[in-house]
């Protein structure tokens, strides 16, 4: 076993986890971390407060951002939706919780509820189950599901069908050869019925899964099934189902749990694959033929409306049968000539409603089993329709609720429900009702006492005792908004209201504005579309009503760092200098033509006080045009007018200095600059036609351009020093480049598509190089002047890689160059070169090398890992991998690495090297790589590659055993060693090998030593496990490790790996060894003894080693532990720790 530093074993340790980040973040090959800044929090980004056109100019953005790294939001405040029980006397809540969504619940006669919920962040249903007290998950996806009254459930998950028995989960699907899963049902005894393609039949066919067996009750009997065949299963484990034979006619079929039966086969009624049928618990069935409900009785089929004169409705067949042999349905009287509720019930046809008039409808009706009815009743009287809710006791009919009359057919109250106590559940759009036979409850009350607001469609039942499930939020003020402010990984509402009761306080808050101080302005409104209002201050404390009911409506604000405001009136621009409102262009009407199909005032506004102002008019073809306005902080005055149909496009910098795309004639455009006094054509000579310039505080100025007479490709262009160059090209450099440009001092952010794919990504140049910062689709974006770009999107649907309605914050990571790799000869001094690495926004950069690889027998070592040119003699042939990453103090770089191949002259052995061990994932299939291994003799090599070990249960095999990149599928956790053989023509022929370890999952941090017994002049190692709770999320978290003694004491290491003492009664004085560490979700190393510091002593570093020390004789003797532990992020400092997952122990004894 090699020895390290202390010092590198952290670097090792550091690579390990860095080398996670990159395998498992997609978006880390980019140099930049995407923050998702919003998730989890309880708000809403609705797509009209995001949408930012990319016409010109763009509407006023719902997003501000600074230099400070913070970003102002609008958002909903939105409390979570959840699920709710009412008990006959209070509202319970079932489900509550910020940043989730549940739905769809159903309620057995326990009134215990299975529900769902969706969880934004992952995109995901998760089901629980509600038996009373608290509520479980059961499952952490789901699509459909259905809960029994023994609070059984089956649910379907990714085309897999599954059963909850009330302990454990069953794969029902895994029993047979089923290829695909149509549909599913589930009675009060546990069966399970389903509709599946049959691998094994090779058809459509009917199962029925009981105390885990699995009957097929369709195979071999000739029926034909499509995949949206309608089935029926009742209490007796029964089925019926309509499906055609091999003449292709319909029929309706009945399985009573032994034998399948064609009920219809000579009855003489015609069927269709859409009939509709029902199945009670007694096995009988009521169904609808040719112009007639026909019903079976268990033997026999009897025309219920034969000789009656109703004819069912057969486009749209409303009929119910319960267990009491009894059928409701709603058809008309050719007789009286009426629509008309029917129940058959003692062989005899009844009209519930026969003294109900003007029935243009029926909406919804229930039937329970003691033959009471409720139903819901659309009534016609002249040009107004009534919906209305009736209740037939057995008796009589009684009228629940009436509406009042309205002039179209949607129902004024909805029908939820009856239960066996003929009770009734119904709803308007404020509250839910229950009528218990005699009067009804309005909830309402005990709603409001809860603070519960209703989702009324659909999302309320109704069970047997009475009870009533729904789903619902906590009350908020709707269409209301909220102003956020992300700062310093925290999201703050400035402007939290509770109910918002007082007449002094806003309704709505729209446009917030930073500056680079942190301040904010933004406008608060009185009510819902509301004109009047304020404009509030926010100084980095509080928020300050600062300009009172203007007599003028806000368009849109700007905030300058001297905390100055612009406002935008419909036709005005203000200047607001914290003392006095100036009306800016009040000699300069801006006019707002009726026929302008855009807004034709577009400002920007500089710390200066100094005001551009375009202003586009078009009255008709001969009157059109621009006029640019500019206020130097005192006066207004016009600079420049064309009469041109295109809109002049501008931008300004801080030394109020203007550049502006315009076309003096025509569509050509032209650039100019405006530096205070004398506006410069600077593209006349150029045959180019120009547009969307921005211009930085050193007159730097980025547009997008198109050559003349040389087709549609645009290109990239800067203008400095008096001279335009071209940057990047279509069909050049980059397949696209969208009109959205943002320069900010020395960054130049743009829209673009590469050359290999059609995304829409958002690049960033910073002078040296062309980084894609992320995959921004139809999103959009803002920069600031270091760097960081917000990302937000406006597409309902996840594309390009941002979620809906999420905010993104994109940060820059250093850039780590580890030089060009070098062929030497055995004894040189190697010199490292990193001096090209550097950082995005210009921090000072930190250097980390790690010697990956060294040929076996080397004691090579580095002068210094933390220069930025270190050195090490190659004291062996071979091949050496060095990595370095760099860091700025905040951000740490993706790896990169050089080869360093070392030759021994007058050798003609070739030089094996089969890559530096390597940390996957389980499930992936990872690909070999070979090509760095060198032949002094230059004729080609052949290669051949072995597995000698990988983990007991793992089916791995190579794909291509003498090729030089095999691929190997990582199937089993664990560690795979890989040799490679090559061989020259001579016959000559060395080998290499390498670790492959596959990472496994767990929920902790963990340590270990090497022994559990240690005397003086031992060694002691200590063995590192980084993990991360099966959230599927990202956990940031402090990591704490270190050593407790036999005297109580701890010590706890530092980030140089240095034991620190503290009182172990205060938590405050605990050092932390990383703060705020990014942990990937799920992942740990693996526990094995194998992956020490060079386990296989193949020169390679395995990186799994920790520390290591030699023991002291002066060490007291007792016993020891070691530690490792996650805290949320400066808890344990505040003195109140918040432990992530489990705190590992390592218990061990020294003796002198």
């Amino acid at each position: 076993m090699r020895g390290r530093s202390q010092r590198s074993i952290l670097m090792s340790f550091i690579v390990v986890i860095s080398i996670l980040s990159m395998a498992l973040d997609c978006l880390a090959a980019n140099p930049f971390r995407l923050k998702a800044l919003t998730q989890g929090y309880p708000t809403e980004l609705e797509y009209s407060s995001l949408t930012y056109y990319y016409s010109y100019p763009p509407s006023p953005s719902p997003i501000s951002f600074n230099d400070l790294d913070q970003v102002a939001f609008v958002a909903k405040t939105v409390n979570p939706k959840g699920i709710f029980l009412y008990d006959g006397t209070s509202a319970q809540e079932v489900f509550l919780e910020k940043g989730l969504t549940a739905d769809a619940a159903q309620m057995n006669t326990q009134g215990h509820m299975a529900f769902r919920v969706y969880d934004k962040s992952t995109q995901k249903y998760a089901l629980y189950l509600f038996t009373g007290e608290s509520s479980q998950k059961i499952y952490d996806d789901v699509q459909d599901f259905s809960l029994n009254n023994q609070d059984q459930i089956v649910f379907s998950s990714s085309r897999k069908l599954f059963f909850y028995d009330g302990t454990q989960i069953t794969n029902i699907s895994s029993l047979g050869e089923f290829l695909e899963l149509y549909s599913f049902s589930l009675n009060n005894q546990g069966q399970v019925a389903f509709l599946a393609y049959n691998a094994t039949s090779l058809q459509n066919d009917l199962m029925i899964f009981a105390a885990g067996q699995m009957t097929n009750v369709t195979a071999g009997k000739g029926v034909t099934l499509s995949k949206t065949s309608t089935f029926f299963i009742n209490d007796q484990g029964q089925l019926a189902f309509i499906a055609s034979d091999s003449s292709n006619k319909y029929y309706l079929f009945f399985y009573d749990g032994r034998r399948l039966s064609n009920l219809t086969l000579n009855a003489g009624i015609t069927l269709s694959s859409s009939s509709s049928f029902r199945l009670n618990n007694k096995g009988q069935i009521a169904f609808l033929g040719t112009q007639a409900f026909f019903f079976y009785d268990g033997a026999n089929i009897i025309n219920i409306t034969q000789q009656t004169g109703i004819s069912p409705y057969a486009s749209n067949p409303l009929f119910i049968l319960n267990d009491q042999s009894q059928v409701a349905f709603f058809g008309y009287d050719n007789t009286t000539k009426r629509n008309g509720l029917f129940l058959f019930a003692n062989q005899a046809v009844n009209n519930i409603t026969a003294g109900i008039k003007d029935i243009s409808g029926l909406h919804s009706f229930f039937l329970n089993n003691k033959g009471q009815l409720a139903f819901q009743i659309g009534e016609k009287r002249d040009a107004t329709y009534s919906s209305n809710i009736y209740f037939f006791n057995g008796t009589h009919v009684l009228t629940v609720s009436t509406s009042p009359p309205r002039d179209y057919t949607y129902p004024y109250f909805i029908l939820k429900g009856l239960n066996e106590m003929g009770q009734i559940l119904f709803s308007d759009s404020a509250s839910l009702y229950l009528y218990d036979g005699v009067s009804t409850k309005n909830l309402a009350t005990i709603l409001a006492t809860h603070e519960i607001q209703v989702n009324i469609i659909d999302k309320a039942s109704l069970n047997e005792k009475g009870q009533v499930a729904f789903s619902g939020s906590k009350v908020y003020s709707y269409n209301s908004a909220d102003i956020f402010l992300y700062q310093d990984d925290k999201l703050i509402n400035l402007t939290a209201r509770k109910e918002l009761v007082q007449d002094s306080a806003p309704y709505s808050y729209s446009l917030p504005r930073l500056n680079n101080l942190g301040h904010m302005v933004c406008w608060g409104s009185k009510s819902a579309y509301s004109q009047e209002g304020s404009i509030y201050l926010y100084d980095g404390s509080s928020l300050k009503e600062i300009i009172k009911n203007p007599p003028f409506a806000v368009k849109d604000l700007r905030l300058n760092d001297q905390d100055h405001i612009v406002i935008r009136a419909p036709n005005d621009i203000y200047l607001f200098d914290g003392t006095r409102l100036r009306h800016i262009t009040a000699n300069n009407e801006l006019k707002l033509p009726s026929s302008s199909y855009s807004d034709p005032i577009f400002f920007t506004f500089n710390n200066q006080d100094h005001i551009a102002i375009r202003y586009n008019y078009y009255y008709s073809y001969d009157k059109q045009g621009n006029i640019l306005y500019f206020f130097d902080g005192n006066t207004l005055k016009e600079i420049y007018r064309n009469t041109s149909p295109v809109s002049l496009m501008l931008d300004m910098n801080n030394k109020g200095h203007l550049t502006f795309s315009s076309a003096p004639e025509g569509y050509i455009t032209d650039l100019y600059l405006y530096d205070g006094s004398t506006i410069t054509n600077l593209t006349n000579t150029a045959e180019l036609s120009e547009s969307y310039p921005a211009i930085n505080d050193k007159d730097v100025i980025a547009f997008q351009s198109y050559t003349l007479y040389s087709g549609a490709d645009t290109q990239l262009s800067l203008y400095a020093d008096n001279r335009i160059s071209e940057l990047f090209k279509t069909k050049k450099d980059l397949e696209g480049i969208r009109d959205n440009i943002q320069l900010k001092d020395n960054y130049l952010a743009f829209e673009g598509t590469s050359l290999s794919s059609n995304d829409w990504n958002l690049y960033l140049y910073d002078g040296k190089k062309l980084h894609i910062v992320a995959k921004l689709g139809y999103g959009n974006y803002l920069l600031n002047g270091r760097a960081r770009a917000i990302l937000y999107t406006t597409s309902a649907k996840e594309y390009g890689g941002l979620t809906p309605w999420e905010i993104y914050m994109a940060v820059p990571l250093p850039l780590a160059d580890a030089g060009p790799d070098q062929m030497v000869t055995v004894g040189s001094k190697v010199i490292l070169d990193g001096s090209s690495s550097y950082d995005i926004d210009g921090d000072q950069i930190n250097y980390h090398w790690v010697m990956l690889s060294r040929p076996v027998g080397s004691n090579a070592t580095l002068s210094d890992p933390t220069a930025s040119n270190p050195n090490f003699i190659a004291d062996t042939p071979g091949i050496y991998e060095l990595q370095l990453m760099v860091d700025d103090g905040k951000e740490r770089s993706e790896a990169n690495s050089v080869l360093i191949t070392v030759v021994d002259a007058g050798e003609q052995k070739p030089i094996a090297y089969a890559g530096p061990d390597r940390v996957v994932t389980t499930g992936t299939t990872i690909t070999l790589d070979s090509s760095a291994s060198y032949n002094p003799s230059g004729d080609d090599l052949s290669y051949s590659w072995s597995l000698l070990r990988k983990p007991s249960d793992s089916q791995a095999t190579l794909s291509d055993s003498a090729s030089k990149n095999p691929s190997l599928p990582i199937d089993k956790d664990g560690l795979y060693e890989i040799d490679l053989v090559v061989k020259n023509s001579q016959g000559q022929n060395v080998s290499d090998t390498i670790n492959i370890f596959a990472l496994g999952k767990d929920t902790k941090v963990m340590v270990k030593a090497n022994k559990s017994e240690y005397r003086a002049g031992d060694t002691l190692e200590l063995f590192l496990w980084k993990g991360n709770s099966k959230s599927g999320k990202p956990v940031t978290a402090d990591i704490f490790i270190g050593f407790g003694l036999p005297d109580g004491s701890l010590y706890f290491f530092d980030p140089a790996l240095i034991l620190k003492p503290s009182n172990s009664t205060n938590p405050r004085s605990f050092t932390p060894f990383a703060e705020a560490a990014s942990l990937i979700p799920d992942f740990v190393f693996p526990d094995s003894v194998q992956m020490n510091a060079d386990s296989d002593a193949n020169g390679k570093l395995d990186t799994f080693q920790f520390f290591s020390v030699t023991l002291p004789p002066t060490l007291p003797a007792g016993e020891y532990f070691a530690f490792a532990a996650l805290a949320e992020p400066g808890s344990v400092q505040a003195g109140s720790p918040r432990i992530v997952g489990d705190i590992s122990l390592a218990s061990f004894s020294f003796t002198r």
